[in-house]
């Protein structure tokens, strides 16, 4: 398997779950939270959120053929066992 297609796969498993991601890289603010219940979310601010935006652009950059957006998905895969613990 490529980078590329795992990436692709853990961006669907995170989509499959309900799960959505918005951010803002200026602010630092990363918000990893269930589209039907925006109340479970896991929030980064301030060093972890400039890390996790640093990073997924890090992975979407090495990937080569990936979309930013599904970076993103895939930059909050880890993050899914913190929303359904």
């Amino acid at each position: 398997m490529t980078l590329t297609e795992i990436l692709l796969d853990q961006a669907n498993y995170v989509v499959n779950s309900g799960v959505a991601v918005d951010y803002d890289e200026e602010m630092g603010t990363v918000c990893i939270y269930e589209v039907d219940n925006d109340e479970n979310c896991f929030y980064l601010q301030g060093n972890e959120g400039y890390d996790w935006v640093e990073k997924m652009k890090q992975v979407w950059e090495e990937a080569g053929n990936l979309s930013l957006q599904n970076a993103e998905l895939a930059a909050a895969y880890p993050y899914l066992d913190c929303l359904f613990h």
